[in-house]
């Protein structure tokens, strides 16, 4: 064993003085069980990286003004324990452990109970426009942010871009639904994605 930690570059005096006391230990010793020790520090967990390494000695630098305060004192009466956590790395990122599930493409009603824009929702993954037929690639309801909307008039055939800003957009919402009640504008609500929306405009 030790020649193996040897030629993953460990130094031979550490390793013998592992197997020394490694050694003096019995086998019954070994597979006892050891006792939990709960700590009441507080602990400070941070990302590992180089740079957070000097908080450690800031904050034990400066432990003694956190003791003079009679509030913080109850807090710190022990030096905070120091935690670094492991920061992302690039399996972290790349490799994802919930695939996400698969879903149709189009607009799709949000069937919230009290939403007034599910009955006017086109449930269709394309969109006939002056200069083509478009096509949703993505999925997206009436509760979707930053997105453009569409609405068609039914007495002029004019097609309406809107743009959807949080509450710029709830806002207008009721003058949305009062035209589609007086027949102004057809029950049709397309949503689709914005940059794919400005190719096809511009």
């Amino acid at each position: 064993m030790c020649d193996f930690f040897v030629s993953c570059g460990y130094p031979l005096e550490v390793l013998d003085d592992a197997c020394n006391r490694v050694s003096k230990i019995s086998r019954t010793d070994a597979l006892i069980p050891r006792p939990e020790q709960s700590s009441q520090r507080t602990k400070l967990i941070m990302t590992y990286h180089p740079h957070n390494l000097v908080a450690r000695k800031i904050v034990l630098n400066n432990l003694s003004i956190l003791q003079a305060d009679p509030d913080a004192r109850e807090v710190f009466d022990e030096p905070p324990l120091v935690v670094y956590r492991r920061a992302k790395n690039i399996r972290d990122m790349l490799v994802r452990s919930r695939i996400s599930a698969s879903h149709d493409s189009g607009t799709r009603p949000c069937r919230r109970p009290r939403c007034k824009t599910c009955t006017h929702v086109s449930q269709s993954s394309e969109i006939n426009t002056p200069r083509g037929v478009f096509t949703i690639a993505d999925s997206f309801t009436c509760t979707s942010r930053n997105l453009i909307y569409m609405l068609l008039s039914v007495r002029d055939v004019t097609w309406y871009i809107l743009v959807k800003l949080a509450a710029i957009w709830r806002h207008g919402l009721a003058n949305i639904c009062a035209m589609c009640k007086t027949g102004f504008i057809n029950p049709s609500l397309y949503i689709f994605a914005l940059l794919a929306t400005k190719a096809v405009l511009y």
